[in-house]
């Protein structure tokens, strides 16, 4: 998983704190921390452009028969193929339409597949155009096998702000082996007012709120 952030952000990101007592395979590190835990405070399996070879998870047929997909690794940029698990049976969705057109929807902000009930018809081993078979499984989850290109070839703002956020937190707990109300160097100071009922610091919230309100944060089926 590639660093969202370089020392160079860092440093423009949060000109207050002073990494000179750092080397910079220090600092590589507490930035790669902070990558990681962004990651996993969206649940996502990380945020640089990649290609994803069949990516396996619970996909769900909603109430009115659409399949919704909501991918590990976003945005997306091109799906390839999608096959659907159902117990012993297994199939293929058709993408496109014979002159090419995609038949399904990636809505903004490209963190979700979906596949509308109009066009779902068995044909063979595929799912085509049509109808609405899959309609009957509606509300159902299914399990999907997908392989597609998604993520950031350059971070957005907002992602980049979340995660020096948890480097922020990262680099004062550096201090806090004492368990301190309040750190301070320099003219950086942080006050520590103890973690949330769900674990987390005032700083490590601040950026899940970041990643959830920028569409960042994966919702599971």
């Amino acid at each position: 998983m590639a660093n969202i952030l370089t020392k160079s952000d860092i440093t423009a990101y949060a000109p207050e704190l002073d990494l000179s007592k750092y080397s910079d395979a220090t600092i590589s590190g507490m930035l790669s921390q902070a990558t990681q835990r962004a990651a996993a405070l969206a649940n996502v399996d990380g945020f640089d452009l990649e290609t994803v070879t069949n990516e396996t998870d619970w996909a769900r047929i909603s109430n009115n028969g659409e399949l919704q997909i909501s991918v590990r690794r976003r945005p997306i940029v091109s799906v390839t193929s999608v096959n659907l698990i159902k117990g012993g049976f297994s199939t293929s969705l058709t993408l496109t339409d014979s002159s090419g057109n995609a038949l399904y929807q990636i809505p903004t902000p490209s963190n979700k597949f979906v596949f509308p009930n109009s066009f779902f018809y068995l044909t063979g081993s595929f799912l085509a155009g049509g109808s609405s078979q899959l309609y009957t499984l509606r509300g159902a989850r299914v399990m999907y096998q997908m392989t597609y290109v998604g993520g950031y070839m350059t971070p957005p703002d907002d992602l980049k702000f979340a995660v020096q956020l948890l480097f922020r937190d990262i680099f004062s707990k550096q201090f806090n082996t004492q368990q301190l109300a309040s750190f301070t160097q320099g003219s950086y100071s942080e006050s520590y007012g103890g973690r949330m009922a769900d674990g987390l610091s005032a700083l490590e919230k601040q950026a899940k709120n970041i990643l959830m309100q920028g569409g960042y944060t994966r919702m599971e089926f």
